[in-house]
């Protein structure tokens, strides 16, 4: 009986992994699950959804770690624990099993990829799909990997090359996306949208935040500006706003006249909860969470807004990334999307 590995990190890559557990094309053999991640936000947030019934083992190998420090001994030591850890799963691996991945964008992808033959699967992970999966540089990707110290001292213990060849490498993502390179399988969360329950929708906006603070994105004061703006043009519209912070992010650059929700569970799965109230309106700037949503409702019941912001407002990023995204949500033409510029809340 051939074995089905999925290796997931983020809240996200499980919800992915779990519809590729329940697609049919993968539905044989036993199906393993591994959470790589020791993040305890994250592995909350994970365990308060795993189905247990659906998998057929479930570990959690790096839990145990200190997350990273900047210390080069130190973070030396964790990876050499890591790699035994992660060493003792690979050593189960056949060639004819199957392995599930959350992105192509870490120094273990690669280091599992060398010590495995087996074909993997990438999960969707979010909006940086589209741009890896269209514009995939390995040059560029091992530039980044390598741009740390932490990312150097990964290559040196784990003796990396970054070569692939990509007929070994397929993408399970919900983005329908043209490539002739690369191998995909499109889904359209056609299991989790199942689990869909729809109970009182109130006259409330769920603002997605996002860590592009503490990804030093943007400068906290133009963060903040900006959400401000938007909540007040709801506020106007007679909405009562929440701002829905992501797990990654500590809460001290939220002003105390927002109004804050928190979730111990991803947000796409308050669609399956009968006991949380939804709002009217889901909005962000380009969280991939928003689009999950939107994918998931099949009846369109809820309204989504995608507000843009400027190159200007941005520090240390690519903008066309972003305004790929924007493109994208665009060509969808959904007629319960918007995407809104942030000039309309001075209209």
């Amino acid at each position: 009986m051939s074995n089905n590995y999925y290796f997931v990190r983020t809240p996200l890559q499980y919800l992915n992994a779990f519809e590729a557990r329940n697609n049919d094309k993968f539905k044989s053999g036993a199906h393993h699950l591994i959470v790589l991640s020791d993040f305890h936000r994250s592995i909350s947030q994970i365990e308060s959804i795993i189905e247990n019934d659906f998998w057929s083992s479930i570990d959690f190998p790096w839990k145990e770690f200190n997350t990273k420090k900047n210390n080069p001994i130190f973070n030396a030591i964790n990876i050499l624990k890591r790699k035994r850890k992660l060493d003792k799963i690979i050593s189960y691996i056949k060639p004819f099993d199957l392995i599930f991945w959350g992105n192509l964008n870490a120094n273990w992808f690669f280091y599992l990829y060398q010590k495995t033959n087996s074909n993997i699967c990438i999960l969707d992970d979010g909006f940086v799909s589209i741009n890896t999966i269209l514009n995939t540089d390995l040059k560029v990707l091992k530039s980044k990997l390598l741009s740390s110290k932490l990312g150097k001292i990964e290559r040196f213990i784990l003796k990396l090359n970054y070569n692939i060849n990509w007929e070994r490498i397929m993408f399970f993502t919900n983005f329908d996306l043209k490539t002739s390179t690369k191998n995909i399988e499109q889904h359209n969360y056609e299991f989790l949208s199942k689990q869909f329950k729809i109970n009182t929708i109130e006259n409330k906006v769920y603002f997605i935040g996002q860590p592009l603070i503490f990804q030093k994105m943007m400068k906290k004061e133009v963060y903040v500006s900006l959400v401000d703006s938007i909540i007040r043009h709801y506020q106007s519209k007679d909405f009562n706003c929440f701002y829905i912070p992501h797990r990654s992010t500590t809460l001290d650059y939220i002003p105390n006249h927002w109004s804050t929700k928190t979730f111990n569970k991803p947000i796409e799965c308050i669609l399956f909860d009968e006991s949380i109230e939804k709002p009217l309106v889901f909005a962000s700037f380009y969280s991939s969470a928003l689009y999950n949503i939107a994918m998931m409702d099949k009846n369109s019941v809820f309204k989504y807004d995608y507000w843009q912001f400027d190159e200007s407002d941005l520090i240390n990023f690519n903008f066309k990334t972003i305004s790929d995204v924007y493109k994208f949500v665009q060509s969808q033409n959904k007629d319960n999307v918007n995407v809104r510029h942030k000039s309309v809340v001075n209209a």
